[in-house]
């Protein structure tokens, strides 16, 4: 099917030794090798004679013939080839059809995996290459899964996020109204200077977090780590990038660049929250307010906020559960699981830059007024 100027070629389906045109009808595709050939041009040797003689050999262990690799096969395999897929993926790809499709099932995005049937804002079919992206167009060019059309549901899940953090800082600017209101309390009249003194240290370290200049570089670097992991569902090869276990995504290898530039963008905002947390625990009248304290302790270092930002967004840029519900959640115990076996086992695998993923693309992650430009938080 055609959109606009993307050409979506769904792999067909025919007998055993028979190849498919993309239209459907029977057609020849040629012998194995002079199929790779065309399929592979242009690929820098990544589909080389070792692979095409491998991927022959294996076929005809499955009882089909090396020509049963249908012409819309072979331009996805082009692409992928071009995108620099590695030679073993493009071979399995090749070998069996369904495993085009499943390139763009990616476990993180399941709820909007394509479906003939089902409606059009999903990724698509098998990877393609466009030119018509707005939200992630690093990957226009190339080959991708993202479409169009899924950008819909990209531009909702991102502003469900940026929903998430406006309700944080408006659950503090509760709990200090809260707290201002305490002056008006009979308790308030009879304190010592030495409680009035904390009660108004309290008032400040509250209004310091709210302050634009206080939090927005900080939440700037966190839009930009959550637009670039919603560009992660474009990846053809995702799976480089992340650690599988009983067809669950443990962990997303993110890049040690991008945990230290959300880091930098907010250690200040990090010192803000941790004297709150201590001023309202020093004020007998700032912790007789009745609303509760809210729970920033994700920032209270880098490591907890690499883990927090992995684990709350990185494994689950497509969810909506309430904000609350996420914060209160124990430790992922297939993360740790995932440490333990990498811990006895390293496996090879691709870093995901979030940040970088997120700075090229077209989301708005400003936050008043400020954009995170560099991995230096800046």
């Amino acid at each position: 099917s055609e959109t606009g100027d993307e050409r979506v070629c769904i792999p067909a389906r025919g007998p055993p030794g028979q190849a498919m045109t993309a239209s459907g009808a029977s057609g020849g595709a040629g012998a194995l090798h002079a199929t790779a050939s065309r399929c592979g041009s242009g690929a820098a040797g990544k589909f080389a004679d070792s692979s095409r003689r491998d991927l022959s050999t294996r076929w005809r262990q499955r009882g089909r013939r090396p020509e049963s690799l249908s012409a819309a096969a072979c331009r996805a395999l082009r692409a992928l080839l071009a995108a620099g897929v590695v030679a073993t993926s493009a071979a399995e790809a090749a070998q069996d059809e369904d495993a085009l499709e499943k390139l763009c099932r990616n476990a993180l995005f399941e709820t909007h995996w394509f479906n003939r049937d089902g409606s059009t804002h999903t990724l698509s079919a098998v990877p393609a290459t466009r030119r018509n992206l707005r939200l992630c167009p690093a990957f226009n060019g190339v080959s991708s899964c993202c479409q169009q059309s899924f950008e819909g549901e990209q531009s909702l899940h991102f502003n469900f996020w940026r929903q998430i953090l406006v309700e944080k800082l408006t659950r503090i600017k509760r709990s200090l109204q809260a707290t201002e209101a305490m002056e008006g309390k009979p308790i308030f009249n009879a304190a010592s200077s030495a409680d009035l003194l904390q009660f108004e240290r309290a008032l400040e370290a509250y209004r310091a977090v709210l302050a634009p200049e206080g939090h927005a570089r900080c939440f700037a670097g966190l839009l930009t780590y959550i637009a670039g992991m919603l560009c992660f569902g474009c990846k053809p090869n995702w799976r480089d990038s992340a650690r599988i276990d009983d067809g669950d995504v443990i962990r997303i290898y993110i890049s040690e660049t991008a945990c230290t530039a959300v880091w930098a963008s907010c250690e200040h905002f990090s010192e803000l929250a941790l004297a709150l947390r201590q001023a309202v625990l020093d004020s007998r009248l700032a912790t007789m307010q009745p609303t509760p304290l809210e729970n920033l302790g994700m920032f209270d270092d880098q490591q907890a906020l690499c883990d927090w930002t992995h684990d709350t967004i990185a494994l689950h840029p497509f969810t909506t559960p309430g904000e609350a519900e996420r914060e209160a959640a124990p430790p992922v115990e297939a993360m740790v699981r995932a440490r333990r076996m990498e811990q006895q086992a390293p496996v090879l695998h691709e870093e995901y830059d979030a940040l970088k993923a997120g700075r090229a693309s077209g989301f708005d992650i400003v936050w008043a007024g400020v954009r995170v430009q560099s991995d230096t938080g800046a």
